[in-house]
């Protein structure tokens, strides 16, 4: 790690109550940046990662140029900034953090506002046509809300971050719908009613249209695909799951309303999406699946895909899930798929521990495996060519790619 990503990693040591006057003073005094280029801003409990992934891949295939910024990273910083799908090369990024120490320093902006400000400065300076921006957390109060867009898409509300947006549906809503701005069309995937009514009151004091999603059948989901009807014609995303399709149809129809993407275009985007970390294929033989989700709703999608893609097929589950997360919800709901667990943990941030979560797993009737580690459970899995499921955390990944090697 280069002593600047060091510095910016230093950053996660600083914390305050949310709130956007930082972030906005530090871009004002750089020119604000985020003005330069048209945005395209994405809320939502689940999804969100996926559709501004499919977006991007549509919007690159009408030929713009597109800056995209998600968060958070798998394996590398740089992951956070890409323009065409490419990430931010060390160099500039190194440039960038330098040029921009003073400014933080000054303001005391906190990791996330520093990556949000280091993106829009790079989209500009790279002079992008649009870019697509992933709200961190909530939306209200996220570093990403200083932003005027084309548009706002809210993909899903569900329960995930009570702490800091709400024990409830309605009040989760008002804090995602807060990146609604004036005049600026909405798009809402399959939300609540207790939601979308939240969503609609914001929205009408914004004088904002909201687009429900659109209606779609699926036809067929495969290992890396879904084909699916839309609009009475027929398209694939390359993504696994119903889920996903939810999430291709909220892209396509930005792309069609705000930017008059051709159909044509819209297929090819959505067919050559590539989006880490959704039912990703580690391995084919043994066949080793991982994926992010770490919440209720978004552990329901997975267990859904994976029960119409391998019909009766029991996995090997790899788990990890941080401390805050509704435990015996998320177990009960795997335990279907899964004839044997193992519980990890994660360094980066705090986790559930090995045993709490052993616990409630032989509580509600599962059975725990005799591999210990994910090194343990690679090296059976190549032995008895056992299918693994690897799922609930972003943090994963690096000790997932580490151990790609022994997968030969």
């Amino acid at each position: 790690m280069t002593k600047e990503l060091q510095y910016l990693f230093s950053k996660r040591r600083f914390g305050r109550k949310p709130g956007l006057e930082q972030i906005s003073a530090l871009l004002n005094d750089i020119g604000n940046p985020e003005n330069k280029f048209k945005t395209i801003h994405i809320a939502g409990t689940n999804g969100k990662g996926s559709t501004a992934a499919i977006l991007q891949s549509i919007l690159i295939a009408s030929g713009r140029k597109v800056g995209l910024n998600t968060s958070p990273h798998r394996i590398r910083f740089h992951e956070r900034i890409r323009i065409n799908e490419q990430e931010i090369p060390d160099k500039e990024l190194s440039e960038l953090i330098r040029e921009m120490t003073p400014y933080f320093e000054k303001h005391q902006t906190t990791f996330f506002e520093c990556t949000t400000a280091l993106a829009f400065l790079y989209f500009a300076r790279q002079n992008v046509d649009y870019a697509v921006i992933e709200v961190g957390l909530g939306g209200r109060l996220d570093g990403t809300n200083v932003i005027f867009p084309e548009a706002v898409v809210i993909t899903s509300v569900g329960t995930d971050h009570t702490k800091f947006l709400g024990e409830t549906i309605p009040e989760i809503a008002r804090e995602k719908a807060g990146i609604v701005k004036k005049n600026v069309p909405v798009f809402c995937g399959n939300v609540p009613r207790n939601a979308i009514a939240e969503i609609l009151k914001i929205a009408r004091k914004n004088n904002a249209f909201v687009h429900n999603v659109d209606k779609f059948s699926v036809i067929t989901i495969s290992q890396n695909r879904t084909e699916f009807e839309w609009r009475g014609e027929r398209f694939c995303v390359g993504l696994a799951g119903h889920h996903q399709v939810g999430n291709a149809v909220l892209a396509g129809m930005v792309s069609r309303e705000i930017f008059d993407v051709p159909m044509k275009k819209i297929r090819a985007g959505m067919k050559s999406v590539c989006w880490a970390g959704r039912l990703e294929i580690i391995s084919k033989s043994p066949l080793i699946l991982y994926d992010v989700a770490h919440n209720v709703e978004s552990v329901l999608s997975i267990v859904g895909a994976l029960q119409r893609i391998f019909p009766n097929q029991k996995f090997h589950g790899v788990v990890a899930l941080k401390p805050a997360k509704e435990h015996e919800k998320i177990l009960r709901i795997i335990l279907p798929i899964i004839k044997k667990i193992t519980f990890v943990e994660f360094s980066e941030e705090a986790c559930a521990t090995q045993d709490e979560l052993a616990r409630i797993w032989i509580e509600i009737g599962g059975k725990l495996a005799k591999e210990q580690s994910l090194e343990d459970v690679f090296s059976s899995a190549q032995q008895s060519m056992s299918p693994v499921l690897v799922f609930g955390s972003h943090f994963l990944a690096p000790q997932l790619n580490e151990l790609k090697s022994i997968l030969g």
